[in-house]
């Protein structure tokens, strides 16, 4: 998938996929990727431990899970993910499942978050493979507005996704 984007010239890969192990051949991959102008943007893991492979990798943006109270039924299995004692401001909370650590780039909405199931159906998912695809939007969104990439970061190179990810970090409470 990854030799696809870059083959295609694809701005954005969103990865939810993880492991507590290694593979030298995709963390070459993804740093490939970065140098041709590829951001992979990827999943932390649902361990509640370190952060997995390969979002720790620095050449990624490691995405872990957060909540907000309000959003899901108080007796629902959601109101299980709230890792007690961490509540900030405006309600927001770390999911209980997230994996941490100083890998971690941002935070994204992870709990109760509506998706498509078979058969036409929709159902609340919980996990970083739901917070990783909403700060890929995000980050496809600063790649179509933000002046910076039309002038000195319109090239596809790893600097390019290194300002994409500095952007979004920056953007963050």
């Amino acid at each position: 998938a990854l030799d696809y984007c870059m083959e295609n010239g694809i701005d954005i890969a969103s990865m939810s996929l993880g492991s507590g192990g290694g593979s030298q051949i995709l963390a070459d991959r993804i740093e490939r990727a970065r140098a041709l102008g590829t951001a992979c943007i990827v999943a932390a893991g649902n361990s509640a431990n370190a952060v997995n492979f390969p979002a720790l990798l620095s050449s990624t943006l490691a995405v872990s899970a957060i909540g907000k109270w309000g959003e899901f039924p108080p007796d629902s299995f959601h109101n299980e993910q709230v890792l007690e004692g961490f509540q900030g401001r405006q309600g927001y909370f770390p999911a209980s499942f997230s994996c941490f650590g100083p890998e971690v780039g941002v935070c994204g909405p992870g709990v109760a978050i509506i998706s498509a199931v078979p058969l036409d159906g929709f159902a609340a998912w919980d996990g970083t493979s739901m917070a990783t695809p909403h700060v890929a939007g995000l980050a496809a969104l600063v790649l179509a507005h933000h002046p910076d990439f039309r002038s000195q970061f319109s090239a596809r190179n790893s600097a390019r996704v290194d300002h994409l990810f500095e952007i979004i970090r920056a953007s963050c409470q």
